[in-house]
């Protein structure tokens, strides 16, 4: 018995030794060494990364055969991978790069080597704005070089912008190395990870700072090389040894179309959402949020059978996250669009509101956790538009409506601060008088004489994207969908002018005029490629539709930049448009990160429109005329006059298309995207009274704000009645 326990007890230690110096310690050293070097490299110490990292730890035999073939093509970006990324690249082959540190500026990849002219240069100045403001790395990056990404106010934009740099450095070093060493078995991972932290984090950045998806080419470039090595993984073994790497490649391609996403380019982006539920690794919740999100982008191009099919195909699973019960809203977007499209049309989402309600209800009594909160606040307002679009039970409408803005009030910042916004304003008003204006223009130190942007303003829901939808019919304009270019280069000009009212700034606003127009080229690239046309084969349009309500704040900085530029404010009875705003679900965040809805309650929601009103009569009285007011009413009751007169203005050609707006296949990213696609809807105009009884308290806290008496002032237009007359 002894010998047989000692015996034992030899074997039992000699596996753990050899477990140990066989699998742990190498493993172990592994990561050690990658953590190493990559430090090392990081902070400067080490200057030969590429003949060092991993030179003990080769694994040839491991890779397949065409990936030894790729060891020394990584010193410049090929013209079809920048083709991928960089879609208004110009046409030309120049020999010889122009390099700016490390910043490739060849124009067959950038078209930035040198200021292009124009297509639609015709003598007024707007000649000579880069094609792009996305440039190519020496390792193949694309990196936007663009400085308009605010004016760094944000509690967390310098920590991002701190990861983003290492993170940058981090790939540029991985890049640099022989991709058979990046493909050893034990490294992969963490080199695969380092690609999708850099693409992850420029998405949360983008989101966190309103960038509108600037940094889109560099985020589907990282998620597209961790994509390439996932593959080398799958085939070396190493994905289906790992589940964890399975579910990685879910995640990269729902990252991917998140990115695609966030710069309108929706087609690819629901590509991309098919692709990672394909994958093998895609869990219960990846599912049912790729479900959920990929109907949204079909939803956004109209595609609304597609879209349904999917939003049914999440409620089925019947996970029960916060996309789930989103669907539902969803959904009912579609039912007033076409009811057809959805199985069962508008019973099948009562059916399924019914089912859930009662789990709902008791998860909130026990809990009040804020995600069974907004939970049961959505199955309100779905059972709002159920009995005022299906039942036109007025009563029982209104009272779900209440209790879901109610519910809502108790999760959400939903009151405005009004000391908060005077400040702001008063910060405005103090750079941007009648005087500075005059200034500006005796000593002509204004941005840029360019008309090619077009500025469109006004509350949220007052008809917009009705306009812009219109404008987007002509083959000579183009609109850019929500991401304004002002919303990060506004502020900064303000505080330009503020920190130095008397110095000459004519240099620096001469020079953003310059870049956002370039950035405004480089959105609308992205829409060309979304719709799989090359932008450099089709003739750039001579003007851009920079649509985003907010912008009525940014009047001044407009005006600033470029003074003859069209500004366009949508104005729409104050009763329809702001009770339009109450009905509808919107949901942001703050500086801090907390939801925040100004609509959800009467006192928010009036306040924030007397905001608007105020400051639109204060621009109104420092830059008489330089507004054109065009009321919602007269585009809707007579949208041939309005269309026509317009198109004068602007000096263009008049096309019958713009009267077909709603025939021309376009992503419409917002409330009004089913609304838009009818053509023109006159149901919404007077729909506040259908609920007068019921909005008397709202009517009572604007006071004399229910009253706009501005008029359509299109030149040559006349307008049929003033606002005032509906009420």
């Amino acid at each position: 018995m002894t010998t047989t326990a000692t015996a034992t007890k030899f074997h039992l230690k000699a596996f753990c030794h050899a477990i140990l110096w066989g699998f742990i310690v190498p493993t172990c050293f592994m990561g050690a060494y990658l953590k190493f070097y990559l430090m090392d490299k990081y902070y400067g110490t080490h200057t030969s990364l590429v003949e060092d990292l991993y030179s003990e730890h080769s694994c040839i035999d491991n890779v397949p055969n065409r990936y030894l073939q790729q060891q020394q093509q990584q010193e410049q970006y090929s013209d079809d991978a920048a083709d991928s990324y960089s879609s208004s690249s110009s046409s030309s082959n120049e020999e010889g790069a122009m390099n700016n540190g490390n910043v490739h500026r060849d124009a067959s990849v950038t078209g930035v080597s040198e200021d292009i002219k124009g297509d639609n240069d015709d003598g007024d100045g707007d000649a000579y704005v880069p094609r792009t403001m996305t440039y190519i790395t020496s390792s193949g990056r694309p990196e936007c070089k663009s400085k308009q990404r605010g004016d760094g106010s944000h509690p967390r934009s310098q920590y991002y912008d701190k990861e983003v740099a290492e993170l940058r450095n981090q790939v540029d070093m991985i890049i640099g190395v022989p991709e058979t060493q990046q493909y050893h078995p034990q490294i992969i991972r963490q080199v695969t990870m380092t690609f999708v932290s850099l693409g992850n984090t420029l998405i949360i950045r983008d989101r966190l700072l309103n960038l509108g998806g600037i940094d889109v080419q560099e985020m589907l470039w990282a998620y597209d090389e961790a994509l390439k090595r996932l593959e080398v993984a799958k085939e070396i073994g190493v994905v289906s040894a790992t589940p964890i790497m399975e579910q990685l490649a879910c995640t990269v391609h729902s990252n991917k179309a998140e990115a695609y996403y966030m710069a309108d380019m929706f087609a690819k982006s629901a590509d991309s959402f098919s692709n990672a539920l394909e994958e093998r690794g895609c869990t219960l919740e990846a599912r049912a949020k790729a479900r959920y999100l990929r109907g949204t982008a079909l939803m956004i191009q109209g595609r609304y059978k597609e879209s349904a099919a999917d939003y049914v195909a999440a409620l089925e699973e019947d996970y029960r996250d916060v996309h789930f019960y989103r669907i539902l809203e969803k959904l009912t977007r579609i039912l007033f669009a076409n009811e057809s499209d959805v199985p069962g049309g508008w019973e099948y989402l009562n059916g399924v509101l019914r089912k859930v309600l009662p789990d709902v209800l008791t998860s909130v009594s026990v809990s009040r956790k804020n995600e069974d909160l907004r939970a049961l606040q959505l199955i309100h307002l779905c059972l709002f538009l159920y009995n005022d679009q299906k039942e036109n039970d007025l009563e029982t409408a209104i009272l779900h409506l209440k209790e879901s803005q109610r519910l809502k009030q108790s999760f959400v910042i939903h009151d405005v601060d009004q000391k908060s916004l005077r400040a702001i304003f008063q910060q405005q008003t103090g750079v941007f008088t009648a005087e500075f204006f005059e200034r500006f223009r005796s000593k002509n130190l204004f941005g840029s004489p360019s008309q090619v942007p077009v500025f469109v303003i006004g509350f949220p829901r007052s008809g917009t994207t009705l306009l812009e939808r219109v404008f987007d019919a002509h083959p000579d304009i183009a609109g850019l969908g929500e991401h304004s270019v002002m919303q990060n280069a506004g502020p900064g000009i303000v505080d330009t002018i503020r920190k130095n009212p008397f110095v000459n700034n004519s240099k620096y606003f001469k020079e953003t005029a310059v870049e956002l127009i370039a950035e405004m080229y480089d959105r609308w690239s992205h829409q060309m490629t979304s719709l799989h046309v090359n932008a450099k084969n089709v003739k750039r349009p001579k003007h851009l539709i920079d649509k985003q309500n907010m912008n009525f704040n940014m009047v001044g900085a407009i005006h600033t930049l470029f003074p003859h530029a069209l500004i366009i404010n949508v104005a729409r009875n104050p009763m329809d448009v702001v009770f339009s705003n109450y009905k509808h679900d919107f949901l942001g965040k703050d500086a801090s990160g907390d939801d925040q809805d100004y609509t959800c309650s009467f006192s928010g929601l009036s306040k924030f429109y007397k905001d608007f009103r105020l400051k639109m009569e204060y621009w109104d009285r420092v830059l008489p005329g330089r507004i054109t007011h065009i009321r919602y009413e007269d585009i809707v009751n007579d949208l041939p006059g309005v269309a026509r007169a317009l198109i004068e203005l602007m000096d263009l050609e008049w096309k019958d298309e713009l009267l077909d707006f709603h025939k021309k296949k376009h992503a419409v990213n917002t409330y009004s995207a089913t609304q838009v696609r009818k053509g023109i809807y006159k149901g919404a105009v007077n729909s506040w009274k259908k609920y007068e009884t019921y909005l008397r308290p709202l009517k009572n806290e604007l006071g004399g704000f229910a009253k706009w008496d501005v008029v359509t002032n299109i030149p040559n237009y006349t307008p049929s009645f003033s606002m005032n007359d509906e009420l």
